[in-house]
């Protein structure tokens, strides 16, 4: 999960945002996400990562025709520091069954790596 949770949605932005103490992850782009943009926010003492971006395939077939995973995700010049507080496997930012996302001029320190 994640202190904000945007599953099946397009154009959403978080801009110039403070995600402090959040216990867990900040963001969670989970599913069919398109376009959406985190610009300018900081990330601080969190429980995991700062943003997650999965989705979802057929995992018979490994099929994702059905586009059930975000992309086009822009994160760009923000601040995340001192994550993983509580997880050990955590990350600045965090991509898996995700694609054409952009990771543009972030800093990312005083994590568990």
């Amino acid at each position: 999960g994640g202190t904000v949770l945007v599953t099946n949605a397009a154009n959403v932005s978080f801009l110039h945002c403070n995600f402090s103490r959040t216990g867990g992850n900040a963001l969670l782009f989970s599913r069919s996400v398109r376009g959406a943009t985190v610009r300018g926010s900081e990330f601080f003492s969190l429980g995991d990562s700062a943003v997650v971006a999965y989705g979802d395939v057929d995992w018979e077939t490994g099929d994702a025709r059905a586009r059930d995973y975000p992309s086009g995700l822009l994160v760009e010049n923000c601040l995340m520091h001192e994550i993983g507080v509580w997880g050990k496997q955590t990350s600045g930012i965090f991509q898996g069954v995700s694609g054409n996302n952009q990771f543009l001029n972030n800093v990312i320190f005083g994590g568990p790596r």
